[in-house]
C-alpha cells in the first residue's frame, strides 16, 4: 500500500475500530475513517488537500493518540 498523502510505501497496521490505520515513514503515523478509506473520495482528493487533512488531524488529536482523518477534514 502506498500512504495516500505523499505516495511513499507503507505499512498497514491492524486497523482500530472503523479505520485504516498507516505508518508512513514521511507522514507519521495516522489512520483514515473507514468511510473515507472506503470511497473514492480519498483517491480523488488533491494532494494539497490531503495534507492539510492531515495538519488538522493531528492538531486535533489528543497526546498520544492517533491523528484520525474523517470526511470533514476534506
Amino acid at each position: 500500500m502506498n500512504c495516500p498523502i505523499c505516495a511513499s510505501a507503507v505499512e498497514e497496521i491492524p486497523p482500530v475500530a472503523d479505520a485504516v490505520s498507516i505508518n508512513c515513514p514521511r507522514c507519521g503515523d495516522y489512520s483514515i475513517s473507514g468511510t473515507v478509506a472506503d470511497t473514492e473520495i480519498i483517491q480523488r482528493t488533491e494532494p494539497e488537500r490531503l495534507r492539510k487533512a492531515l495538519a488538522n488531524a493531528k492538531a486535533r488529536a489528543e497526546p498520544g493518540k492517533r491523528p484520525l482523518i474523517q470526511s470533514y477534514d476534506l
